[in-house]
């Protein structure tokens, strides 16, 4: 069942549905500005991943944009040498930029203090400075506000959409967001909440999928998003249901 359950996300992978997803249903912003900013500015996609907490991500990878707007520039070293309070009332202008304007712009300026300092203020060697996942995961998790989940979701938008080459993206683990969790948990199959439950699927997934494991993240974050909803899911015409285990166990208690 398990095996079965996991061929049927690669075979979703696969679908035209998946394939010619909308850049707003990859996890970007719904404007074409915004994106257009995030995949010509290396700084702004550093910034929407910070942005991208607590919040929906279709309106944090908005937010580089419109904080470009309120300060007039997106210059790395000249936020680094912002006050906290200074970027928090930017952030907080109506329409505030995130619901955490204080975190938020303690991570913007801590981060962009290490980018200054330790990336010669160029985020993009942050990922270029070799080949390695491995390499960019470290350099990643050096910033403020950005964790192992952040951390691996950066690199797979990297792999994905920039199509930035790694020699080792067979080690890149699936970006365990609050919508793939749910997914997997109701599925029956793993418990992401341990780290054994995470290295189970981390293992079954890179059997299936030995080149490029993260990848299977894509379908099962559709799936939670449109399907497996946090409220009231849509079982019947979930793509992956035939496979899901805690749907057979409905059907036995009924």
């Amino acid at each position: 069942m398990r095996e079965k359950y996991i061929l049927s996300l690669v075979q979703f992978s696969h679908s035209s549905k998946t394939k010619n997803l909308p850049i707003w249903e990859r996890g970007f912003s719904r404007s074409d500005e915004a994106n257009l900013l995030i995949f010509n500015n290396s700084y702004a996609f550093i910034l929407g991943l910070i942005f991208d907490h607590g919040i929906k991500s279709n309106i944090a990878w908005t937010s580089p944009h419109k904080l470009k707007q309120r300060l007039g520039h997106l210059n790395v070293k000249r936020v680094a040498d912002m006050e906290i309070n200074q970027l928090t009332s930017v952030i907080a202008q109506k329409k505030s930029l995130h619901r955490f304007p204080k975190n938020t712009a303690k991570h913007i300026i801590e981060s962009s203090r290490i980018i200054r300092d330790k990336f010669r203020s160029k985020a993009d060697l942050i990922w270029h400075e070799n080949k390695s996942i491995i390499s960019a995961k470290k350099n990643f998790l050096k910033l403020c506000g950005i964790g192992e989940k952040k951390a691996n979701l950066a690199i797979l938008l990297l792999a994905r959409e920039f199509r930035v080459k790694f020699d080792d993206v067979h080690l890149l683990d699936v970006a365990l967001d609050s919508h793939v969790q749910r997914v997997l948990l109701r599925s029956g199959y793993f418990n992401t909440s341990t780290k054994e439950g995470t290295a189970e699927l981390n293992s079954a997934f890179r059997e299936v999928h030995p080149n490029f494991p993260a990848l299977l993240g894509t379908p099962l974050w559709y799936v939670g998003r449109h399907f497996c909803t946090m409220t009231q899911p849509k079982c019947k015409t979930c793509p992956v249901s035939k496979w899901c285990s805690k749907l057979f166990q409905r059907i036995n208690e009924t």
